[in-house]
């Protein structure tokens, strides 16, 4: 502890620097609140390696929240314990941005993490890996959600991409096994056009952002006489009545005979004029039985 102080300008009581001060030892320069010769209460470290550290302190150590900056440009904000990042809390590096729980100066936990190349992860972590149960996006849309372990896949993962949906399963980001389960008819870029689209009152604007071809009103109703003409042409077909005819209410038509209109009472007796079997009352014949089998069937299982 002599080793730190070299030179201090500061409050004192009892002889032990108590208070607000600033000192400059062997490793660097700290300025803020003191108890009993210990750095203790807010206050601002500043080393020689160009790392500095502005926050709470106790009994020399990082307590509590506080901001550490690396000389390398990383930045961690968020809680420390024990002179470690511990807790909840943001680190902006190199790498991306992470915000999560922290043990022991590593992402552990759940957190969310941006990297640098447009990945994004979000899930478990464990020693400053990805570890757990999580799910991964890549820049290209593609998603894996499951099984992680070393930052790689590992275990059973859903894979989604615009038109798919598989399930896979890895071995250290190798792939073993993978099914399709269900097209993804609504990828990101659907689901985009369907939320604008729904959001459009003018048809002509959904038509632009589709492409669709714009129609005059003669087009538009030619198209919608001739879908009548059509709907009214199945409709005598399954009739049997020429166009014009009209049923009479709670009447039907017979197959047989198309222009004999009978009640529907009388439809479910048994009508002994009609052809079929089995509205006559009559049994159809019996099947023919099936051919005997040849004569060297039985001797060719047995020989197997």
């Amino acid at each position: 502890e002599e080793d730190f102080e070299e030179q201090y300008e500061g409050e004192k009581r009892d002889g032990k620097k108590n208070g607000k001060g600033r000192l400059v030892f062997k490793y660097g320069v700290y300025d803020g609140m003191w108890e009993n010769n210990m750095m203790s209460g807010m206050g601002r470290l500043e080393l020689n390696t160009g790392n500095v550290y502005e926050g709470t302190f106790k009994n020399n150590k990082f307590e509590g929240c506080g901001t550490l900056r690396w000389k390398n440009g990383k930045v961690y904000e968020g809680e420390m314990k024990n002179g470690n990042m511990c807790g909840k809390g943001l680190m902006t590096s190199e790498d991306g941005v992470y915000e999560g729980s922290f043990f022991d100066n590593d992402y552990y936990g759940t957190g969310r993490m941006r990297f640098a190349n447009g990945c994004v992860y979000e899930g478990e972590w464990k020693l400053g890996m990805m570890w757990g149960e999580g799910k991964l996006q890549t820049g290209n849309g593609v998603t894996f959600e499951g099984e992680f372990y070393k930052n790689q896949k590992h275990g059973k993962v859903i894979r989604t991409d615009a038109k798919n949906v598989y399930s896979e399963t890895y071995n250290r980001d190798n792939l073993e096994t993978s099914f399709k389960l269900k097209k993804n008819s609504k990828g990101s870029v659907g689901k985009f056009l369907s939320k604008v689209a729904s959001s459009m009152k003018s048809k002509d604007d959904k038509d632009a952002l589709f492409n669709r071809p714009k129609q005059t009103k003669e087009e538009v109703a030619k198209q919608l006489d001739k879908r009548a003409k059509n709907n009214q042409y199945h409709r005598n077909d399954r009739s049997g009545f020429s166009s014009g005819t009209k049923i009479p209410p709670g009447t039907m038509t017979t197959l047989e005979d198309p222009s004999r209109v009978i009640t529907k009472t009388e439809h479910h007796k048994k009508d002994t004029s009609c052809n079929s079997p089995v509205s006559s009352g009559l049994t159809p014949p019996p099947l023919p039985p099936c051919p005997p089998p040849p004569s060297d069937h039985f001797v060719t299982l047995q020989q197997r």
